[in-house]
């Protein structure tokens, strides 16, 4: 048996649409899932706070203590304090002797390092430099082999000390400038004296008119016929004889 269509229209209008039955059930998923997480949460032990309320409840002062603890905790507040009273009385003469003492930049400064202190001198050096100003004033003296020796000694004193070595480059080098100088001094010296020796032979030698005057006397006959021997000893007595050398008339005249 079929309705009839009034009846069908408003049932069709009396129904639910199935979005929204959707969207209800979605809500109660969600809603029962938020419900067991914060159930599980809530439920779980803390153990931070069960630690932090021991010793909160700790720190609180219990309101049943006796009134003996005080009594006990102000003596022993006053047996410190006369403790410390004592004590500052058995300092007063050492803070005394505190003032009393210098300060205490100059105890530092009296401990500190003397850093601007010059290092120890070489006693070598000290030794060297007394031998070269020895060898310096035998060199202004002309003493240059006294100078070479103090040189010679403060180099083995001290080796490569700069003014021994340079002391010896002068004390050789003038050395052997008045070396040179001494030898050319005697080369003329021995020049000289050999003039002075052949001036003095030539004095004494006999001249050649005497030598002429002997021989022609000892040697020729007199007059025409010993002419030609005078002639021939004229000749051998003049022969290298400077013209006009004193004593030397024979030696001029051609006849």
């Amino acid at each position: 048996m079929r309705p009839a269509p009034a009846s069908r229209g408003a049932a069709k209008s009396r129904g639910v649409p199935p979005w929204l039955i959707g969207a209800a059930i979605a809500v109660v998923l969600i809603g029962g899932g938020a419900f067991a997480y914060f159930k599980f949460f809530s439920s779980a032990p803390q153990p931070e706070t069960a630690a932090v309320a021991p010793a909160s409840e700790s720190a609180l002062p219990a309101a049943d203590t006796p009134r003996s603890t005080d009594a006990a905790a102000d003596s022993a507040a006053d047996a410190a304090a006369m403790a410390d009273e004592a004590q500052a009385q058995m300092l007063e003469p050492l803070a005394g002797a505190d003032a009393a003492a210098p300060a205490p930049v100059e105890a530092a400064s009296a401990l500190e390092p003397a850093a601007a202190a010059p290092p120890p001198v070489d006693p070598t050096l000290r030794i060297a430099s007394d031998l070269v100003r020895k060898g310096e004033r035998a060199y202004s003296r002309g003493d240059y082999d006294a100078a070479v020796r103090q040189a010679n000694s403060a180099l083995d004193a001290h080796a490569g000390y700069v003014p021994a070595v340079k002391l010896m480059r002068r004390a050789y080098a003038a050395q052997k400038k008045a070396e040179e100088q001494r030898a050319e001094q005697e080369r003329l010296a021995a020049a000289e004296q050999a003039r002075i020796a052949a001036e003095q032979a030539a004095a004494q030698a006999p001249k050649p008119d005497d030598v002429y005057d002997q021989r022609a006397h000892s040697e020729c006959a007199p007059g025409l016929f010993g002419k030609a021997c005078r002639r021939k000893v004229r000749a051998q007595v003049c022969a290298g004889v400077e013209p006009g050398a004193p004593g030397s008339t024979v030696c001029a005249n051609k006849n």
